[in-house]
Formats: C-alpha cells, sequence, structure tokens
C-alpha cells in the first residue's frame, strides 16, 4: 500500500501544516489535518521547548491523482493532466503527443486503464469515483450517441417501426437510455447478452389501465 499519512513538526501547528503542505504540493482541500501536538514554547524562547506536530491524510481523489501524475512520469508519456475534483470525484483527461495511443479500439484501453487505477485506489483504502477520458474521446463519443439516440427516436415516430442500435458497452447503452428517458413518444430497452448487447427503441406502449372499466 502507498503511504497517504505524513507527519510534520513545526514551531506551532499553522507552521507544521504549511510545511507539509509544501512539503507535499498540496493545497490545504486536499488534505485533513490532525492535530498530534500542540507544541509549547520553552523557558526563554528555548528550554524546554516542544515543536507542534500534525498528521497530514491525503484525500483519496488526491491521492490517486498523485499516484497517475508519478505513474506518467514513470512511463515516459508525454501527456498532459487537466484534473477537476468535486466531493469525492476525480474528473481527469489526459492530453499531448502520446494521448491517441492510450485510446485503444472503442475506448478500451481507457476503460483498462480506468480498471487499473481503481485496483491501486482499492489495494490502497482511497474510496472514489473516477471519471477518466483520454484525447475527448468520451466526450465525442458520448455527442454522437445522444445524437444518434434522437435522430433513430424521431425515425420511430415517424415510421412506428422499432429501431435497434449497435451493440454497446452498458455505460454507452445507459447514455442512451437517459438521453430518451423523458420522451413522451418513445421508450427504450437492452437485449441479449455482452458483448453483443443492444438497445431498442420503439414507440412508447400503452399501458394497460389499472381497475374496472366505467
Amino acid at each position: 500500500m502507498m503511504e497517504h499519512d505524513y507527519v510534520f513538526f513545526g514551531k506551532d501547528i499553522r507552521d507544521a501544516t504549511e510545511k507539509g503542505l509544501t512539503a507535499l504540493n498540496l493545497p490545504q482541500e486536499a488534505v485533513d489535518i490532525e492535530i498530534l501536538e500542540e507544541g509549547r514554547r520553552g523557558f526563554l524562547g528555548a528550554l524546554g521547548s516542544r515543536p507542534a506536530k500534525v498528521k497530514l491524510t491525503v484525500r483519496a481523489p488526491y491521492a490517486l491523482l498523485t499516484f497517475i501524475e508519478a505513474w506518467i512520469k514513470r512511463t515516459g508519456l508525454v501527456l498532459q493532466v487537466e484534473a477537476s475534483i468535486r466531493d469525492n470525484t476525480l474528473d481527469l483527461t489526459l492530453e499531448g503527443a502520446d494521448a491517441p495511443y492510450l485510446v485503444g479500439k472503442h475506448g478500451n484501453t481507457i476503460r483498462s486503464l480506468r480498471y487499473l487505477f481503481l485496483t491501486v485506489s482499492r489495494q490502497n483504502g482511497w474510496h472514489l469515483e473516477l471519471e477518466l477520458d483520454v484525447a475527448g474521446y468520451f466526450k465525442r463519443r458520448r455527442g454522437m450517441l445522444i445524437q444518434l439516440a434522437r435522430e433513430k427516436a424521431e425515425k420511430v415516430k415517424k415510421t412506428g417501426l422499432s429501431v435497434r442500435l449497435m451493440p454497446m458497452k452498458a455505460d454507452e447503452r445507459r447514455l442512451v437510455h437517459l438521453a430518451l428517458q423523458n420522451d413522451p413518444d418513445v421508450e427504450t430497452y437492452s437485449v441479449g447478452v455482452d458483448p453483443a448487447r443492444y438497445v431498442v427503441i420503439r414507440k412508447k406502449q400503452a399501458r394497460p389501465s389499472s381497475g374496472r372499466k366505467r
């Protein structure tokens, strides 16, 4: 397991904390601070003095981000990291000269990288959500799928015939379902077994009314 608890000393709590943040190169919101020793001034400022002692625990998204940045450096890949952290979610995009090589067919290499990074997180006890994209692949893919879903929905409305989409990964099928869930005229459902599972779009079926007819 990787270390993510660090102890620092200083003349007071603030000094110890600032030294720790500087050493870790992290903002204060990236850590939880535990005061281990308040510290005290000695007689005439020296005799009997005791330094303050704090423990800084790097929060999960920042810990994983630090690992990924170190991993990129070790591999020698030419990549730039664009990261944002909200609550306990790390939203990460990798760009740069080597980014296209990490996409893979249908984004499979990106999915493998995400699985690797989440495995590291679990092994270290970092509980978080990770959104990973490389060279904007998933952003473009999501836009294309949403547009495709809406176009096929319009076709269903005009013809009355159901439309079967190509097989998709689970996250992509979910995106199609969400894109059309508020459309009053069509409905979606999935058919088959992965990796051949696909989405069907059809005209919304009338629901049988409950209770007696009047």
